[in-house]
C-alpha cells in the first residue's frame, strides 16, 4: 500500500521557505560565528523518506488526526557549533532568553545513555512566527570536537538507520525506495 502525503509536504516545504530567511536572521543575532546557517529547507523528497522511516514503521504512532507531515520539526533548522560545554549553556540560556520565539521541546543528547553511534547534541524544537506563517524549526546544539565526528560518520549512520527500519519492516521499501538509492 503506498500512502500519499505529499499535497501536505509541498503546503509544509513552501511555508518553511517563507520562514527560513527570518530564522537564520535571527539565529544569527544570537550566535553569530557559532552558528552554521542551514539556507537550504529540507526538501519534498527527504521529508517523505523521513516520515516514512521515522513515523510509519512505529507501531505505537497513531497518525490519524494530522497529516502525517505535521510532525515534522526539522524542516527549517541551524545548528549552533561551541566551543566548550560552558558556550553549550550559554547557547541554551540564549535560546531560552529569546523572545521571538517559543521553546516546545528539548532532546538532550548529552544524557542519553547510549546514543547512536555515541554522538551527543541538544536538539530544540522553537515555535517560530515569520511573514504570517508559524513554524516549529530546530535548533542543534552541538560542541565543535562532535560536529567533527558528526561529519565523518554521517554516511555510516544513515546507511544503519536505513537498515534497520528496511531489516524489520521489507513493505517499506515500496514507500521510500528510489533507483537513486541504489549503491
Amino acid at each position: 500500500r503506498r500512502i500519499n502525503f505529499e499535497p501536505f509536504l509541498f503546503f509544509l516545504v513552501n511555508s518553511a521557505r517563507k520562514v527560513n530567511p527570518a530564522f537564520q536572521d535571527l539565529m544569527a543575532s544570537l550566535y553569530g560565528d557559532w552558528l552554521h546557517r542551514c539556507d537550504v529547507v529540507k526538501k519534498v523528497q527527504r521529508c517523505q523518506d523521513k516520515v516514512a522511516l521515522d513515523y510509519m514503521l512505529d507501531p505505537e504512532f497513531k497518525g490519524d488526526k494530522a497529516p502525517i507531515g505535521a510532525l515534522l520539526g526539522d524542516v527549517v533548522r541551524c545548528m549552533v557549533v561551541c566551543p566548550t560545554p560552558e558556550d553549550v549553556v550559554e547557547a541554551m540560556n540564549k535560546l531560552k532568553a529569546c523572545k521571538k520565539l517559543t521553546v516546545l521541546r528539548i532532546k538532550n543528547g548529552f544524557a542519553a545513555k547510549d546514543p547512536a553511534f555515541g554522538y551527543r547534541q541538544i536538539l530544540v524544537n522553537v515555535l517560530f512566527e515569520a511573514n504570517g506563517v508559524s513554524m516549529v524549526c530546530e535548533v542543534q546544539v552541538n560542541l565543535a570536537d562532535y560536529v567533527f565526528i558528526k561529519e565523518k560518520i554521517h554516511t555510516y549512520y544513515s546507511i544503519s538507520r536505513v537498515g534497520k527500519n528496511f531489516s524489520s519492516s521489507p513493505e517499506m521499501y515500496g514507500l521510500v525506495w528510489k533507483p537513486s538509492m541504489v549503491i
